[in-house]
């Protein structure tokens, strides 16, 4: 009695299994797309939430090495508060409490770290002719932050089981190539343009002329610290040529008026 019931059970998952075989190669064909479920998974949804970013933020910060508190002249740090203070002012609700740390190094550069981590190098503000200058490549890199384009580069380049993994397990050599990561490679052209596009919003409800993006960007070429026309459609970033053209094109609203930010510029660069 029991052989015979274990054999009506395995005809009975035999038939089960042949049904399922009929029915999805014989029926689900015929089956209009639109009567379909979407069962594929949409890349954009995986992330990292804001909690997890900013753990890898840390992370990095402290991979490089960087202090809540550089040793820096009162005159540097009082005057870059004054310009994120100008812009933060006017962000509009976000995710982030924005960290701005300034380092002392030569290089004419500024990065997004995860988290609302801004590193400003002490050559971009030696650099600069004016703090409106400083605050349109700022204003830029927390349009980075904004877009979370530094989440996408990381999943994008090593993969979220990576990321996850320095999230939980905190492993040095998984930081150090994470930290790389984020330092070396770059945004695509996209994400270079979007941030562009948020710098010069963010500008013009600061009440600071979206220009000073173009001025930067002149500023540099004149320093000779870009490449070759030429070579443009090789580069991941936008020529500085065409980001001078969009800051220029830029059309403020009706009764914008530029006001500017109170420093003595000469004095905070005289510090460094």
């Amino acid at each position: 009695m029991n052989r015979v019931s274990i054999w009506i059970d395995l005809v009975k998952l035999l038939g089960g299994f042949a049904a399922i075989w009929v029915g999805y190669v014989l029926l689900w064909p015929m089956v209009p797309d639109e009567f379909k479920p979407d069962w594929t998974l949409d890349e954009d949804l995986v992330t990292i939430s804001i909690e997890d970013e900013e753990a890898i933020g840390d992370f990095i910060l402290e991979a490089f090495e960087i202090e809540q508190s550089e040793v820096l002249p009162a005159a540097v740090d009082s005057g870059l508060w004054v310009i994120e203070n100008r812009l933060l002012s006017q962000l509009d609700a976000t995710d982030y409490e924005y960290n701005f740390y300034i380092v002392d190094n030569p290089a004419v550069n500024a990065m997004t770290f995860p988290g609302g981590n801004i590193v400003v190098f002490t050559g971009l503000l030696e650099l600069s002719d004016t703090p409106e200058q400083v605050a349109a490549v700022l204003a830029h890199e927390i349009g980075h932050a904004e877009h979370r384009h530094v989440v996408d580069k990381l999943i994008t380049e090593l993969g979220i089981t990576f990321v996850m993994a320095v999230i939980t397990g905190g492993d040095a050599n998984l930081i150090h190539e994470l930290t790389q990561t984020v330092i070396s490679s770059v945004f695509s052209r996209n994400q270079e343009q979007e941030a562009d596009q948020f710098s010069m919003e963010l500008l013009e409800r600061s009440q600071i002329d979206p220009r000073a993006l173009a001025a930067f960007f002149r500023k540099m070429n004149r320093e000779n610290l870009d490449y070759a026309d030429e070579l443009e459609w090789v580069m991941s970033h936008p020529h500085n040529n065409s980001r001078i053209k969009a800051s220029l094109e830029y059309e403020v609203g009706e009764g914008f008026e530029s006001k500017p930010i109170d420093l003595d510029w000469d004095a905070v660069k005289a510090a460094l």
